[in-house]
């Protein structure tokens, strides 16, 4: 039975690109096709939408796109949620399942990638404590620094010292993520829904590896232009014995008594190798030691490692993700599709304003194994402002 969704395809894409770049109600900007439909028209699926615009998952792509303007709208929209599953921000893509004698055609349907080339995973979006939506490429945020707010001894009738604690603001920003792909008259005649979107989430893919990226670059510099919120940046205790567990460990104390546990490791692909080859980590520790002692101050036991391929070979970082960063977004993932006559093939530009910002300073560090820590001199320790209060 006909539900009337036909003739609401273009308003139902015009809300969703909407919301996309300036928000629902309440701020949100990534919603999916589907998300919107079943939320604007309760009673009905993605499916029987489908179901109107006579689109199969086994159709060839010039097929369903010669079916009218809805059907390009509609197929624009899967290529979009293909996209975003790439990135990791959907877990849904089209697929057509068989049960009985009747077909459901479901996009959005968990759909196996199979990927060619070595693209990595999303890992960005499990760094940040929290997603904000904007208005704008550029924001500016507030800014807490806590200079002597420290405790103080006092006497009977003394007078107390005033810590400070003082606010301010500072400007973040960033650009937008985009890729394009060109898809020839041959492959929208020899190809399938199913077997194109297998392409754009690949896509999606190359586009989460871009926002990969940039928040390591943040990660190491800052948000700052002036790296005024780089990383604090420490060395290791010998560069001629290399790399070892106490160099870990003077790491995971020092954020410790600061209240930033670290509970994430951000690693070159280099000292990911280090780390696994640590005997702390590679070897099972048996037996009772000499004497047992019960440190109070966490020491992780049990840490998630993130290869980035833009960190230097020599550095890894340890992060606190509850309080580290957030993500920025300006507009959500939005697709536009065009056709050029003379190169006889359809254009897809996917977009997306998304940056990310500090939330503390501190909540991260730099640990540099090419660096030599001279304790006498401070050189390549702590800085001055990494210390608890």
């Amino acid at each position: 039975m006909s539900k009337g969704l036909k003739n609401r395809v273009a308003a139902l894409v015009a809300e969703a690109n909407d919301i996309r770049q300036n928000g629902d109600e309440n701020g949100k900007r990534q919603i999916t096709f589907r998300e919107h439909l079943e939320a604007s028209c309760p009673d009905a699926k993605v499916e029987h939408l489908l179901s109107e615009l006579d689109i199969r998952g086994s159709m060839r792509l010039e097929d369903a796109w010669a079916k009218g303007t809805e059907a390009r709208l509609v197929v624009s929209e899967m290529i979009l949620t293909a996209i975003a599953k790439g990135m990791g921000q959907a877990t849904e893509s089209l697929s057509i399942i068989t049960q009985g004698r009747d077909t459901y055609i479901t996009p959005e349907v968990i759909l196996t990638p199979i990927q060619t080339g070595a693209i990595q995973s999303s890992f960005y979006d499990r760094l940040i404590a929290a997603m904000e939506d904007v208005n704008s490429d550029s924001v500016t945020v507030p800014k807490i620094e806590i200079s002597d707010a420290k405790m103080e001894k006092g006497t009977e009738m003394s007078r107390a010292n005033r810590g400070t604690v003082t606010t301010g603001k500072k400007k973040v920003s960033f650009e937008k993520t985009q890729r394009a792909l060109e898809i020839s008259y041959e492959a929208l005649r020899r190809h399938s829904l199913n077997f194109i979107q297998i392409y754009f989430e690949h896509l999606g893919a190359l586009m989460s590896a871009d926002l990969n990226r940039d928040l390591t670059t943040v990660s190491l510099n800052g948000d700052q232009a002036d790296l005024s919120e780089s990383a604090a940046v420490i060395g290791i205790k010998s560069t001629t014995e290399g790399f070892k567990y106490r160099d870990v460990v003077r790491a995971f104390v020092r954020m410790g008594l600061m209240g930033q546990t670290p509970n994430a490791i951000l690693a070159s692909e280099l000292m990911a190798e280090e780390w696994l080859d640590m005997p702390e980590v590679k070897n099972r520790q048996t037996g009772t030691a000499l004497m047992n002692l019960r440190l109070q101050t966490p020491i992780p036991a049990d840490l998630p490692v993130y290869i980035a391929p833009n960190m230097p070979s020599t550095q890894f970082q340890l992060i606190n993700t509850n309080v580290a960063f957030a993500e920025l977004v300006e507009q959500a993932l939005m697709i536009e599709t065009d056709k050029v006559i003379n190169g006889q093939f359809y254009e897809s530009v996917a977009s997306a304003y998304i940056g990310f910002m500090n939330i503390l300073r501190h909540a991260r560090i730099t640990i540099d194994t090419s660096l030599q820590i001279n304790f006498g001199t401070g050189a390549n320790y702590f800085p001055s402002w990494f210390k608890p209060l």
